[in-house]
């Protein structure tokens, strides 16, 4: 059973219906609007009529959210602008550039077209009314290469003309070199966009199928980012775009089974805020720690603060820059040391007592970002070692099922399994957020919650790993797997609701660093509660 098959096994998610009714459309984002159960009007409703829906939590809610594919994205596309394209009497191509430049809100387009000079419409949407249109090119050759035929010259409604293999080699270079949909003629200082059907005339047949596959892929990345309620899944592979009821969503759910945080686009980092797990990456990946290891393991020069790393025995120490020589225990000159430097007479002096705090400081610092990490990498460890253990329980239910099980009846121990998962994802975050916090007697409690959690998490793994599969009571084997489970799912929700609750009341208080930008993002956590 793979990854996709274990999850959909545990939910019934209804697929999203492709195309819906005349009247969804890539409608407006639905972030700041009060919704009324008695209005109808689904104008004023989130990208394709997704409509609002339960408050979201820092545990998923797969209800939640709806999915779509890039050609979905794309039929979508094609059918709004046949609709645009009919209601105002534009050619295709201009009403595609003015939906893209009004982030596909057909509502947005219409009433700015029918309220605002057409001039400032149209130029600021970097496109040419079609009553301004120019049937022939400015110039009798190819602005680029010189091509003087002036059969082979196209131009887009602008009068800039270039042969076809000009046009071509430019569209590869935007498309496949820089990544870009949106693109302007080759002519200096003209902003016109480049229409779709153009691109797809020029890029005709098998020679140029990747760059045309490509080019398709940025108009649907773009449809995606030109929306604050939609987001690609970021899991390896998956097709899917999730579609959220709202912009301020936090942990979803793909059609695939992974699961995400729709603000940032890390795994579900639960029970963690983003601006927290962004402080705690940079933190293993920059040189910050190599900082600390160099002040821990090392000591400056008393007189020019060259950083010195001692490789010896003996104590006393010559720098190699000013040749100046000191007491590596007490930082103090070494003459007055004599044949006495055990007794290290100057070993109390003030000046010598900062260096040594600061030293002591940084070890202290070092060491307890170690027990997090640890920790931390620890059970991401245990999470990509028991992707076997999905095997292993794939197997004992097909050996369950030639015994007279049912398939639904065997579906605890993939259900185990998924709480296993789950409960080892927080608990390699709940390492984060006890990092960033201040020991504080609602800190002791989270503390208390943690130990339990993990102590159930993994009572549950060694009774799957170790004894599950030997065991030959399946009716015992059932009740004590579910069991096991439901003591997991509590003292995992008794965790989250804490730190949800300390959210809420602000009962948390965090290391200086992070403070200040917690305070705005926990203030943002707390409006998506009340959407």
């Amino acid at each position: 059973m793979d990854d996709e098959e274990t999850f959909m096994a545990m939910s019934d998610d209804e697929e999203f219906p492709v195309g819906g009714s005349d009247d969804e459309d890539f409608g407006e984002d639905n972030d700041d609007v009060m919704v009324d159960d008695d209005d109808d009007d689904g104008d004023d409703e989130a990208m394709f009529g997704v409509e609002e829906s339960g408050a979201p939590t820092l545990l998923v809610d797969e209800t939640q959210c709806t999915f779509i594919t890039a050609d979905e994205l794309i039929a979508q596309q094609v059918h709004l602008i046949k609709e645009i394209s009919s209601v105002l009497q534009l050619p295709h191509g201009t009403a595609r550039v003015l939906l893209e430049h009004f982030g596909w809100s057909k509502e947005q387009l219409m009433e700015r077209y029918w309220t605002e000079d057409h001039d400032k419409l149209f130029a600021d949407a970097r496109c040419i009314q079609p009553k301004d249109m120019k049937d022939q090119c400015d110039e009798d050759m190819c602005s680029i290469c010189g091509n003087d035929n002036k059969e082979e010259l196209l131009q887009i409604g602008c009068g800039h003309g270039f042969c076809h293999e000009c046009w071509v080699a430019y569209l590869e270079e935007k498309i496949l070199s820089q990544g870009k949909q949106s693109i302007e003629c080759p002519e200096y200082n003209c902003n016109i966009l480049v229409d779709e059907s153009t691109v797809t005339s020029l890029l005709k047949g098998p020679a140029h199928a990747e760059t045309l596959a490509r080019y398709y892929e940025r108009v649907a990345d773009a449809i995606v980012d030109s929306k604050k309620t939609m987001r690609w899944c970021p899991a390896p592979d998956c097709k899917f775009a999730v579609i959220a009821p709202h912009s301020k969503c936090k942990m979803v759910k793909c059609k695939c089974g992974f699961e995400f945080c729709f603000q940032c686009g890390q795994e579900n980092h639960t029970p963690v805020l983003c601006l927290m797990l962004k402080a705690w990456l940079k933190k293993c990946a920059d040189d910050s720690e190599t900082s600390n290891w160099l002040q821990a393991h090392t000591k400056p020069c008393p007189k020019c603060a060259s950083v010195i790393e001692k490789n010896g025995g003996c104590n006393h120490m010559s720098c190699r820059k000013c040749k100046h020589e000191f007491c590596w225990i007490c930082l103090g000159d070494w003459e007055p040391h004599g044949s006495s430097w055990f007794n290290c007479t100057r070993f109390n002096d003030s000046e010598t007592a900062v260096v040594r705090e600061k030293v002591d400081a940084s070890r202290s610092l070092l060491k307890r970002y170690l027990f997090y990490f640890d920790r931390f990498k620890n059970h991401q460890s245990s999470r990509q070692f028991e992707e076997k253990l999905v095997k292993a329980v794939d197997w004992k239910m097909k050996q369950m099922q030639k015994q007279g099980w049912g398939w639904v009846e065997v579906q605890f121990l993939i259900q185990a399994v998924a709480t296993l998962q789950q409960a080892r994802r927080v608990l390699q975050y709940t390492y984060v957020f006890a990092y960033y916090l201040k020991k504080t007697p609602q800190c002791l409690i989270f503390e208390e919650n943690q130990a339990d959690l993990q102590m159930q998490t993994e009572r549950l793994s060694e009774y799957l790993e170790q004894r599950a599969a030997k065991m030959d009571d399946l009716h015992n084997l059932k009740q004590q797997v579910m069991n096991l489970r439901a003591y997991c799912e509590h003292r995992l929700q008794k965790l989250v609701e804490h730190v949800e609750e300390g959210y809420k009341v602000g009962f948390w208080e965090y290391d200086e660093k992070i403070a200040e930008e917690m305070v705005g993002q926990v203030d943002e956590f707390n409006e998506s509660l009340e959407l």
